[in-house]
């Protein structure tokens, strides 16, 4: 219905200018207040603009070029996290084994219970295993 009214106007003769075009959208919207036209005219304008985008094949590379790169920078970023992750996972392993020997030379010198070594070294063991289970997860990343 859209494009046979505009043929018709071409067969009248008339030349087709931006202002015959508007008065056209504007008689088949009806009653309709300018910052609402403006939106039709904004969305006209983005259908038409994507469809001519999606068919450039130049647009398509560049864009299939952009999600190669950023999937491969956010992989490494991801392995380096990991890596960066489980690295303070063992520095803290090794802060919380250096307690667990502290409370442990305190025990034996008389001045505390088992009570710090044994939370030390559940500490240490924690920390371990979540720095080693890091460095894995990073491995099979990468």
């Amino acid at each position: 219905m859209f494009a046979k009214s505009i043929c018709e106007l071409k067969e009248k003769g008339k030349a087709l200018d931006l202002e015959d075009f508007r008065n056209h959208v504007a008689a088949r919207i009806s009653v309709v207040g300018k910052p609402q036209l403006k939106s039709v005219y904004a969305r006209a304008v983005g259908r038409v603009s994507g469809r001519a985008l999606r068919n450039n094949r130049f647009i398509n590379a560049g864009l299939q070029g952009a999600r190669i790169t950023l999937s491969s920078f956010g992989r490494t970023a991801h392995v380096l996290w990991l890596e960066l992750t489980g690295l303070f996972f063992l520095v803290f392993a090794v802060i919380g084994g250096g307690a667990a020997v502290r409370a442990y030379h305190n025990h034996e010198a008389g001045k505390g219970g088992l009570q710090r070594f044994w939370l030390g070294v559940l500490f240490a063991v924690l920390f371990t295993y979540f720095g080693v289970t890091s460095f894995m997860r990073s491995r099979r990343k990468s």
